[in-house]
């Protein structure tokens, strides 16, 4: 199982929780230990949960024998290599922490449409991600 910055009251935690009891893989991608957000993500770090940020951590937490094929390191440099000027602007403007659209607007001096429109491209071809309370994160 695999939760994503997990709130301390949260289902998602009680679900790892159980999980983890039952002798399942825990594996967590955290927020910022600055954020109160992923709290409950630290706590089941804390508790032995397995912490991956990347695609590989998981399939080797997984999948331990699998090796990984070079074709999908092939199509993630390629799909980074083909990005926009306006794309490229917006994921300098971005990191991994949560960045509002108005704050992407004001910076990029884009207009509201533009910027909408970049972004779920960018959605689309997994560059960024909408979290739940509309902020934008870079995913790479």
């Amino acid at each position: 199982m695999i939760a994503v910055e997990a709130a301390l009251r949260s289902g998602s935690l009680i679900t790892m929780s159980i999980a983890a009891k039952q002798g399942s893989l825990v594996c967590l991608v955290s927020g910022s230990a600055l954020s109160p957000i992923p709290a409950g993500c630290h706590l089941l770090l804390r508790d032995g949960a397995t912490l991956v940020s990347t695609y590989e951590h998981i399939i080797q937490d997984v999948f331990p024998t699998l090796s990984l094929d070079s074709n999908v390191e092939c199509a993630i440099n390629i799909r980074l290599d083909s990005i926009t000027e306006d794309q490229l602007r917006l994921l300098k403007l971005l990191d991994y922490n949560s960045t509002s659209m108005e704050s992407l607007i004001c910076r990029s001096g884009l207009t509201a449409d533009k910027v909408s429109s970049i972004l779920i491209g960018m959605e689309l071809e997994q560059l960024v991600a909408q979290k739940f309370d509309g902020t934008y994160t870079r995913l790479r």
